[in-house]
């Protein structure tokens, strides 16, 4: 019974890896497929850039998948896995050194109108590669967990996290329309002053740039408004923050140390941030590719260093028996993650929402002060990470796990 238990996890997770590589690998094909349909083709790559950008990304997904399936097919196996690098920060450092390479590369197809396939592999390697220098930096000098549970994480977070994390942001936002049409809709003229703009909102076809502006024209409206920032600011990040290391949640019953928990944290992080840059970046015009791509790996580091701030708490308050101390380090992070979506509603908010007797000084003072809060959010959650990291590698048990590892 003690080999079934055993044998249990890594099978489920081989079904997993195996499911998620098939339908990455179908997504591709379908998504790719499209690039070749004449109306795409003969639209331009204003209408490309989003169906290839997505094909690439379900291939880089499908290959991450595989190499979850060959580890896990090894230990099923019995097979040793301890060939792999006791760190990545050295070819991590490799690939950032080439990103600026494929950033120049990008950033010269964006502008001259090139080949989209071209462009959508930059947009992939310009979001991945960030992501992947900034786990490696934050955890670095740290002993790396198991490949079975490095790979099994990465999986889990690609697949079953952002469903359900979807699956209740949605039903939350359903909630908060009917609440929102409740008691707005019991202010005389209310439907009448929002139907102009919801039947031309550009649901299907308009790009995200649109739809920020018809969201912010809604948003005139007072009870709208409030509901807006109360998705944005407080509910999406607490049940992002909560379901994105979801992965350590099924280890917990297992001996994790503080560490694996850090590191894992961060790798649940790295691929939400994967998945939610990418899919950004593929619906803004080529002439923002950029600074788009550029923002979208500073930002990825709010997800990493979050996620791995819940993954350090969680093990650490298993480890110690503090089983309701978790629920600090999920609101402290969901708090840091509030802030920043606030605040860049803030920012766009501000260029709208002032009167015109108000516009110039207002305006630019209200970016100028958003803009100096995230920056100060992110130096906070780049200091949090740096002293997690210096925390473990201080702990006597941590350095002398390192020793034996040695």
């Amino acid at each position: 019974m003690a080999s079934e238990r055993k044998i249990l996890p890594s099978f489920l997770l081989l079904v997993l890896s195996t499911l998620g590589f098939l339908v990455s690998l179908l997504a591709a094909t379908g998504t790719l497929w499209g690039y070749f349909r004449p109306d795409l083709y003969s639209a331009g790559p204003a209408e490309q850039i989003l169906p290839t950008t997505g094909g690439m990304l379900f291939l880089l997904i499908a290959c991450l998948h595989a190499a979850t399936i060959f580890f896990t097919s090894r230990d099923l196996f019995r097979k040793d896995n301890s060939f792999v690098f006791s760190s990545l920060f050295m070819p991590a450092n490799i690939a950032l050194g080439l990103w600026v390479l494929v950033m120049a590369a990008g950033t010269y197809l964006s502008l001259t109108d090139g080949p989209t396939p071209a462009l959508a592999i930059m947009t992939i390697l310009g979001i991945a590669i960030p992501i992947l220098w900034l786990i490696e930096f934050n955890r670095r000098k740290l002993p790396r967990s198991t490949p079975l549970r490095e790979w099994g994480t990465l999986s889990t977070s690609l697949t079953v996290a952002p469903f359900i994390i979807m699956l209740v942001e949605t039903l939350v936002v359903i909630l908060v329309v009917i609440a929102v049409v409740l008691t707005a809709g019991m202010q005389p003229g209310f439907m009448e002053s929002i139907r102009p703009l919801l039947e031309d909102a550009p649901w299907t076809s308009g790009s995200i740039e649109e739809m920020e502006q018809m969201l912010y024209e809604v948003a005139q409206n007072p009870v709208i408004a409030v509901a807006i920032f109360f998705v944005i600011g407080v509910i999406a990040p607490a049940v992002e923050e909560i379901f994105k290391p979801m992965a350590i949640w099924f280890l917990l019953r297992h001996p994790i140390k503080p560490h694996e928990g850090f590191s894992l944290g961060m790798i649940s992080g790295g691929a939400f941030a994967l998945l939610e840059s990418a899919s950004l970046v593929s619906q803004i015009s080529s002439d923002n590719w950029l600074p788009a791509v550029s923002l979208r790996a500073a930002t990825g580091m709010l997800h990493i260093g979050l996620s791995g701030l819940v993954g350090y708490g969680f093990a650490k308050s298993w480890h110690e028996k503090r089983y309701a101390r978790p629920i600090l380090f999920v609101l402290a992070a969901a708090g840091l993650h509030g802030s920043w979506n606030s605040l860049a509603l803030v920012n766009g908010f501000s260029t709208s929402v002032f009167s015109p007797a108000a516009e110039g000084l207002a305006p630019s003072i209200a970016e100028g002060v958003s803009i100096g809060l995230m920056a100060a959010v992110f130096a906070g959650t780049v200091f949090i990470t740096q002293r997690i990291n210096l925390h473990l590698r201080a702990d006597p048990a941590e350095t002398e796990r390192e020793k034996l590892e040695k």
